[in-house]
């Protein structure tokens, strides 16, 4: 099946109180009689509230994949019963897990992010990402948590969708703040 394309119209409409000509890419907007402040007004209150969920959005996504890594070996002996002697070699199976298999799927679910929409994929891996924290929750062994892991490398892809998302929403003048919060809130 052929991927659907949107098309986006630029209108040109005219102010009655100021005579001013003003170049819209909402024509839908201006059929509704709505004026070109209050669209603006709405483009970057709508820009605002994206680039919020899409940051938090991420900020959830970098703590479950980075922030374990102090407390991993602590978990690992404690709670699972990993010797000391083999705490540092699960230690690194169990956190370069997901990045293994997320390296493998990235252009496998980047692929279907373009033929079946960004926002779906962005979905899909904020969908499967939570069942991986709920998984991360009840494991019980060394083995267990690695699989976990893996299926967390799987799910993953969130972060770019996150981007091509917002290059959708952020006008080119303030597309590099945008994108610069969004880089901030990962590291």
């Amino acid at each position: 099946r052929a991927p659907r394309k949107r098309l986006v119209t630029q209108a040109f409409i005219i102010e009655p109180s100021s005579k001013s000509v003003q170049n819209l890419s909402a024509g839908a907007t201006i059929a509704l009689g709505i004026s070109a402040e209050h669209h603006n007004q709405e483009a970057a209150l709508a820009l605002e509230n994206v680039l919020a969920i899409l940051t938090i959005n991420i900020l959830f996504m970098s703590a479950s994949y980075t922030m374990l890594i102090p407390f991993l070996p602590m978990y690992l002996t404690r709670e699972l019963g990993v010797t000391e002697n083999s705490v540092h070699l699960w230690s690194g199976i169990v956190f370069s897990a997901s990045f293994l298999i997320s390296a493998i799927m990235a252009p496998i679910w980047g692929k279907m992010a373009d033929t079946r929409g960004k926002r779906t994929m962005a979905l899909r891996a904020s969908f499967l990402l939570s069942i991986s924290y709920f998984l991360g929750g009840i494991v019980q062994s060394p083995e267990q948590l690695t699989l976990m892991r893996l299926f967390q490398g799987f799910a993953s892809g969130l972060w770019p969708m996150d981007l091509a998302i917002m290059t959708l929403y952020a006008p080119p003048e303030k597309l590099g703040f945008c994108l610069g919060v969004m880089q901030g809130v990962l590291t």
